[in-house]
């Protein structure tokens, strides 16, 4: 079970059979690979059995294609524009002359790496066929394509939506590939009422999460993660070959007579009204307390930060006793440190008894305790609770509402826990420029702004706090 012990430191019908992406079904450059190492590189990866590691595309000493650098999809979108030009002039797929790109969406491992890039083909809008590009290094440039019709998302739609008998909001949707023919997509609820339950779906209630796969129907979340991530692995060297790839087409332009518009998925950047300047500057003091001498605690320093946003935001109860609304900023006045000691109690914070005088917190008595806290001020109608899977939409879907929520995770190996308030992101549609924005609460408060891909830390739990 975690516990964020933190430590004081310094700063420091079913759809399309389709294709097999990242199979080197329509690989740009043949000669990268000879013919039989791929054709034996498509079927054996389309089948689900034990890696051929004898083969060149299979190493023993091979990395999983997760684990490589992701490619920005406006990188992919220009080997993808070249590509389709390519195909046009050539005469192979005529009927992709005039047309235009568009990214329609991005295909994901379990733990939210990024995988495969969508571009839908259109004409006049319509669309006339796509072609997926690989979003990270350890992918194929080109990894496939559908000649003509709908995008492989708009077709996962269509089938949840009928599968649920509801609207799809493609906003709240996150696509799934693990890498052998296997596709899916996870639908995000406000509620799960109502909802017909069918036995194409995985509803998992507590997440109001609904998740489907052509083919697949997992009957627990951890079923699905385990579905969904990558077995294959390759070289550096067959990396980089690939790379290679993407830079011969990246330097190529479309024919002069061929402009192509390219529309990528739109980065968006939000946080929650007020932004930084409606949080306070607490971070954790050590002190005597009920039940010891030791640090606050992040978890209890990243709840008062949350409380006193909404102590700002029309709960004038939650710190202090005032009915003026006064702002509570540093951790060391009166009002805070006894909520401060209210909170640890609820949340049953307690020292570790290490010499770096360590409060420690699990993070399953989060929800509990932090309704428990706001009910004692008067405020029964808030609810919490802990989200393991969806973190990151989970997050999106918080702060786009305009509520600050708190992110549980370790760091060092696990070796250090900490727990975080998040008051905005930036969600550049799968790239490597994702980020989150935080009151990080160690020794001083800071606002601590990190890359969601480059960062080592793992994330725990997602706390959502709702009035």
């Amino acid at each position: 079970m975690h516990a964020s012990a933190c430590r004081r430191v310094s700063r420091a019908a079913r759809p399309f059979a389709l294709l097999a992406l990242c199979a080197g079904f329509l690989l740009t450059r043949p000669e990268t690979a000879s013919a039989s190492e791929r054709r034996g590189y498509q079927d054996d990866f389309s089948q689900r059995t034990a890696l051929p590691l004898d083969r060149p595309l299979f190493p023993a000493n091979g990395r999983s294609i997760a684990a490589f650098p992701p490619i920005a999809a406006n990188a992919a979108a220009r080997a993808v524009d070249a590509y389709v030009a390519e195909l046009a002039a050539s005469g192979e797929r005529p009927e992709w002359r005039g047309t235009s790109l568009r990214q329609t969406a991005t295909f994901r491992t379990s733990a939210g790496t990024a995988l495969v890039y969508e571009f839908t083909i259109e004409r006049d809008g319509a669309a006339v066929g796509a072609v997926y590009a690989g979003a990270t290094t350890g992918t194929t440039a080109i990894t496939g394509y559908i000649p003509e019709g709908r995008p492989l998302s708009e077709g996962l739609l269509s089938h949840l939506g009928a599968a649920l008998a509801v609207p799809i909001d493609h906003a709240r949707v996150t696509f799934y590939y693990s890498g052998n023919e296997q596709y899916g997509a996870a639908y995000l609820l406000d509620s799960m009422e109502p909802l017909p339950m069918t036995a194409e779906v995985l509803v998992v209630p507590e997440t109001h999460t609904v998740y489907y796969a052509p083919d697949f129907v997992a009957t627990t979340a951890d079923e699905w993660t385990d579905h969904f991530t990558p077995r294959m692995r390759v070289t550096d060297a067959w990396a980089a070959e690939q790379q290679a790839v993407r830079t011969e087409l990246g330097a190529r332009t479309a024919a002069p007579n061929e402009p192509r518009s390219l529309a990528l998925t739109a980065t968006v950047s939000r946080e929650v009204p007020g932004g930084r300047g409606s949080f306070p500057s607490f971070y954790q003091e050590s002190r005597k307390w009920p039940n010891g001498t030791c640090s606050s605690g992040c978890t209890p320093v990243a709840a008062a930060a949350l409380f006193e946003y909404w102590d700002r935001n029309g709960f004038p109860k939650l710190i202090g006793t005032d009915s003026g609304n006064r702002k509570h900023t540093y951790p060391y006045e009166a009002d805070v440190i006894k909520a401060l000691e209210e909170i640890r109690s609820a949340l049953g914070t307690y020292c570790l008894g290490d010499k770096a005088g360590t409060g420690a917190t699990l993070s399953s008595n989060m929800p509990t305790g932090m309704t428990k806290y706001a009910a004692s001020k008067g405020y029964k109608s808030f609810t919490a609770d802990n989200v393991v899977y969806f973190r990151w939409i989970n997050l999106i879907d918080e702060i786009n509402a305009g509520r600050p929520a708190m992110l549980s995770f370790t760091q060092n190996g696990g070796k250090v826990g900490h727990t975080v308030t998040v008051y905005g992101y930036t969600d550049a549609s799968g790239t490597s420029n994702d980020t989150i924005c935080t009151m990080w609460g160690w020794d001083s408060q800071i606002t601590k702004c990190f890359n969601v891909y480059s960062s080592t830390d793992d994330w725990s739990y997602l706390t959502r706090v709702r009035k």
